[in-house]
């Protein structure tokens, strides 16, 4: 998997005057020059350029006000909010990413002497860490995450991802979260303990649902899930691949138990 920091290093960003990183990628050799161009530009500019641009956890790109028209083009991450404010003192919010099915996309274009600014969508995304195990773990909230990494390791299992939605998940970032660890080839299995609070773990359990249905995943699930419209997520997997169990220690005992057994076979 790779993070911020391994792309900042690998394309050689540095750091952006409004906030995040950038470097200039292309810039046209040819030249439109000041007398063909409309009073508001002091000199010459280039027919085009490009940058690569990268906003970090909770970096934002502050409010500045561009002569051209500026097109924005969604690569990889968690989803981007452009916040527009346009002459006429009218607003907007463009959405950058892969959901599109949200009303994202991944090209928008901030018009000339429109004031913009933009951060990443946090609510929405979650912290995905890679390591060196077998069982990738799915949990609310960095406390749960950790002590779940811990309980495994206790029970001589070994953790092979763990991602945390923190207070908010939805069905749409659950199934990106297994499409993650679908690309992990070493993972034999998933735990999945979620404690329901403004969680919808109903919701999260029509995400691992999806994954099943579209071949995202064949790993087994093994899930502990309590708390908010947590019996409906119980109604909703039951039948499928997934396992459920009253506790976590039930769960992660079985999950710890499965992969060694697929190991040994």
């Amino acid at each position: 998997m790779i993070d911020a920091q391994q792309i900042i290093s690998k394309y050689q960003l540095h750091s952006h005057p409004e906030g995040g990183y950038f470097r200039e990628t292309y810039r046209s050799t040819e030249l439109i020059p000041a007398g063909s161009l409309p009073g508001r530009f002091k000199g010459s500019r280039s027919f085009s350029t490009a940058i690569y641009f990268l906003l970090e956890g909770k970096q934002f790109s502050a409010f500045h006000r561009i002569k051209s028209d500026e097109c924005w083009h969604f690569y990889r991450g968690i989803g981007l909010h452009i916040y527009i404010l346009y002459p006429d003192r009218s607003g907007e919010i463009f959405k950058l990413g892969d959901e599109l099915h949200s009303g994202y996309s991944h090209q928008r274009v901030v018009p000339a002497g429109c004031w913009f600014a933009s951060k990443p969508v946090h609510e929405n995304g979650f912290s995905f860490v890679e390591l060196d195990g077998d069982i990738a773990i799915i949990g609310n909230g960095a406390g749960l995450v950790m002590s779940t990494l811990d309980m495994v390791s206790d029970a001589h299992g070994k953790a092979g991802s763990f991602l945390d939605f923190g207070g908010k998940a939805t069905s749409e970032t659950i199934y990106k979260a297994i499409e993650l660890i679908s690309e992990l080839p070493k993972i034999r299995a998933i735990l999945v303990n979620l404690f329901g609070g403004i969680v919808r773990t109903d919701l999260v359990a029509q995400g691992i649902l999806d994954a099943y249905k579209n071949n995202i995943i064949t790993v087994p699930v093994f899930a502990r899930i309590s708390g908010a419209e947590s019996e409906k997520a119980k109604q909703l997997l039951r039948g499928s691949r997934a396992k459920l169990f009253d506790t976590v220690e039930e769960a992660i005992n079985e999950v710890v138990l499965n992969v060694n057994n697929a190991i040994k076979q």
